[in-house]
């Protein structure tokens, strides 16, 4: 995958709105679905599938109404006390527990049940009519409760999801599953890769330069090593995942120099995905030391709090061991034909 693409799937993972969004969308789906139902009020199987009684149209913006309200009302009440909670938190364990409850798609999901349920009681309240043509969208009011009974069910689960996603095991757990699947990722099992001598660059190797400031987030190992045949040259990582870079520094080096371009610059680029904050995607000291800033928050007087430490440890041993028992990235990356393609600086 290349690597701005992996950045942006990390993104919409971590974010707070794209899964709410896909879940709203679906909301105003399902009321067009169900209210171009409601329309076929003359079909014989409508009665059937109609299991609640009907209503009047005031009875029915009552419903909807009620339904809207206190969805929107505990969402905002719910979520507010649950951010005042974490805060809290977080200052235990560090800000690690802030970013895992925005990433938790149990977290996700529950906020988009509940506006998707607003959204879904909206719709169909505009489609309630009163006098002189009374209608009434039996089947939508029906889906409606169905909704909010489903997100009260949800707002249940998310408390008892939310009581144990704070506790300082969860935590470690979590950024324990991270680290292992980065280092499943960056020292995979099996032989080692086929490698070659560091062919040194030669004094007038093009550079290629960072085009923003942040942080080295991923990089196309594979996409470098394509490119690098395609044009005939050698290009040399001058950072890896996690390190910090400042606009105008240098990214990588190419030689031959006389086949740098400027596109073929922006394509390396293109492949070495640079954002603002760091991501545990290929960067292994992510979560090392978040695992670090556990335990000496646990070490410190005012917490002393020795068996969150001794957690923390154990589960650092276990993704050591799961590292030594992997095989690292070489140095040297190799192209079809085994020339060296890539050099990086590995792990």
């Amino acid at each position: 995958m290349p690597a701005r693409l992996r950045y942006i799937v990390f993104l919409l993972k971590a974010s707070f709105w794209f899964v709410p969004g896909l879940i709203m969308v679906g909301a105003l789906v399902l009321a067009a679905l169900t209210l171009w139902l409601d329309r076929l009020g003359d079909a014989w199987w409508l009665e059937r599938l109609t299991w609640f009684n009907r209503v009047d149209p005031a009875g029915a913006r009552q419903i909807l109404s009620t339904t809207a309200t206190a969805l929107i009302t505990v969402t905002s009440l719910v979520f507010s006390m649950t951010l005042v909670t974490l805060t809290l938190a977080s200052t235990q364990m560090g800000p690690r527990l802030l970013k895992m409850f925005v990433r938790d798609p149990i977290n996700q999901v529950a906020l988009g049940t509940f506006a998707g349920t607003f959204v879904y009681s909206l719709m169909v309240l505009v489609a309630v009519q009163g006098e002189p043509r009374p209608y009434v969208p039996n089947i939508s009011i029906t889906v409606t409760l169905v909704l909010a009974v489903g997100s009260v069910a949800m707002l249940i689960y998310f408390l008892h999801h939310l009581a144990g996603s704070i506790q300082a095991d969860t935590v470690i757990a979590e950024v324990g599953i991270e680290l292992d699947e980065t280092i499943r990722q960056m020292f995979p099992p099996g032989k080692e890769r086929p490698t070659g001598p560091e062919p040194p660059p030669p004094a007038d190797a093009a550079a290629v330069r960072a085009h923003a400031d942040g942080y080295v987030q991923a990089v196309s190992f594979e996409g470098l090593v394509k490119l690098a045949e395609e044009r005939d040259v050698v290009l040399r990582l001058e950072r890896r995942a996690g390190d910090s870079v400042i606009a105008g520094a240098v990214l990588a080096r190419m030689w031959p120099a006389h086949r740098a371009d400027a596109k073929l610059c922006h394509r390396v680029r293109e492949r070495v995905a640079v954002g603002p904050v760091r991501t545990p995607t290929q960067d292994i000291d992510f979560s090392v030391k978040a695992l670090v800033e556990i335990a000496l928050r646990a070490l410190s007087p005012s917490l002393n709090d020795l068996y969150t430490a001794v957690a923390c440890i154990d589960c650092l041993g276990g993704a050591l061991a799961q590292a030594m028992n992997g095989r690292p990235q070489p140095a040297v990356h190799l192209g079809r034909e085994g020339r060296p393609r890539l050099v990086t600086r590995p792990v």
